[in-house]
């Protein structure tokens, strides 16, 4: 609005209404984000693009109070699932999994589990 000619006042004023209507929510914007990128990317990764659009603490942990480390774990196994080709190698899914926002702790876990060899720290 501000590049169109209107005022701070006005811009603001119409955000203030927007926001009031509930047009403009970052409880919807966290909760819509983690539904459809819980699947393919793990809570870090989630995370980072919330707060870089500005969601508020309270709205982004709320909305990742419904993926948590069971969910995000079972999201990077569905993704291993379609790339049967990182399942052999631990050192790739490792990287493709961390590349993709999930924790340490879940790729250390999921390579564990395969039965896969990893380094130690």
């Amino acid at each position: 609005m501000l590049s169109r000619g209107h005022s701070q006042e006005v811009a603001q004023e119409a955000v203030d209404w927007l926001t009031a209507k509930r047009f403009v929510s970052d409880e919807r914007v966290a909760n819509d984000t983690v539904a459809r990128l819980g699947g393919t990317k793990g809570r870090e990764a989630i995370a980072s693009r919330l707060m870089a659009r500005g969601v508020s603490e309270p709205d982004l942990a709320q909305a990742l109070a419904g993926f948590d480390e069971e969910a995000e774990r079972l999201a990077a196994e569905a993704i291993l699932d379609q790339r049967p080709a990182l399942r052999s190698d631990p050192a790739k899914a490792g990287r493709f999994l961390s590349a993709r926002g999930f924790s340490e702790q879940t790729v250390l876990s999921i390579i564990e589990d395969l039965g896969l060899p990893h380094e130690a720290d």
